[in-house]
């Protein structure tokens, strides 16, 4: 199970998917992608 997606004090939100897959058999390929957000306002 993933963490939830976090709101930190500098305004990332951090956000976890879960892309495992089984490749074969009893085995699998284990891979986490970490998506890092940061909204935009009008002055930027």
């Amino acid at each position: 199970m993933l963490p939830e997606p976090r709101l930190l004090p500098n305004g990332l939100t951090l956000t976890y998917i879960d892309e495992s897959k089984k490749i074969a058999g009893d085995r699998w390929q284990i891979k986490i992608r970490c998506v890092a957000s940061l909204p935009l306002d009008e002055t930027m």
